[in-house]
């Protein structure tokens, strides 16, 4: 995978940031390696991308403050599954992009970064 790079649009960072100064509902707190997000007051759901393969959003609070995913991989509740540790919430990936798989994860499995939270800029 050496010398690829691959730059996508996510629109989780990018996006949230573009259309906050719009929207004076939204307030966005960056944190080491994740971005909080409040939506009136109220946690709506924290963009994580460092440490992990790819970025994603957890937790997602809807209506009533109620919990929208589960919580496995990032954390184990009873009752709940365990399977597919690369299904982390809500997040973006594909299965092949120039023949490397972002979807899994591991050895010689595709990774997103986040280069630049304020821009929403990934590799």
């Amino acid at each position: 995978m050496s010398g690829l790079e691959i730059m996508l649009l996510t629109g989780i960072c990018a996006a949230a940031l573009a259309v906050t100064p719009q929207l004076p509902d939204w307030k966005l707190v960056p944190g080491d390696g994740k971005i909080e997000v409040f939506l009136k007051g109220k946690p709506f759901t924290t963009v994580v991308y460092k440490g992990t393969p790819k970025p994603y959003l957890f937790p997602v609070f809807g209506p009533g403050q109620t919990e929208m995913t589960r919580g496995f991989p990032m954390v184990t509740r009873p009752g709940e599954a365990d399977d597919h540790p690369h299904h982390r919430s809500i997040w973006f990936a594909h299965g092949s992009v120039n023949d490397v798989d972002f979807w899994l994860e591991g050895e010689g499995m595709g990774k997103i970064v986040v280069t630049n939270a304020e821009t929403g800029a990934v590799h």
